[in-house]
């Protein structure tokens, strides 16, 4: 066999290798394609399930708040009808008392 002749048929032969091993790695890359298609479309799904679960507990939130703000307002007109009470009972009794001292002195 002259160097020529095994030229070309270790090239006719690394041409063999090269297109079987692109036949494999073509394959391999289209499952990878294939997989990441699927991860991408769970990811779609996943991101909208997410913003819609994040949507109803901002609104779940913001009731919550509501509610509590509006018991505080509550709580707070309370207290401050007990404070007014209690500041009139107060003058009245200081009142009586002073009376009560001065009827005393007499």
């Amino acid at each position: 066999m002259t160097v020529a002749q095994l030229k070309k048929h270790l090239d006719s032969r690394l041409s063999r290798l090269e297109r079987r091993h692109e036949k494999r790695f073509s394959a391999i890359d289209l499952r990878f394609s294939g997989v990441d298609e699927r991860f991408a479309s769970l990811e779609a799904k996943f991101d909208g399930k997410f913003a819609a679960m994040e949507a109803r507990f901002d609104g779940k939130v913001a009731a919550g708040n509501a509610r509590f703000e509006s018991v505080s307002e509550k709580l707070d007109a309370i207290l401050g009808f007990v404070k007014h009470t209690h500041e009139h009972t107060t003058r009245i009794l200081d009142e009586h008392e002073r009376r009560l001292q001065a009827l005393n002195r007499r």
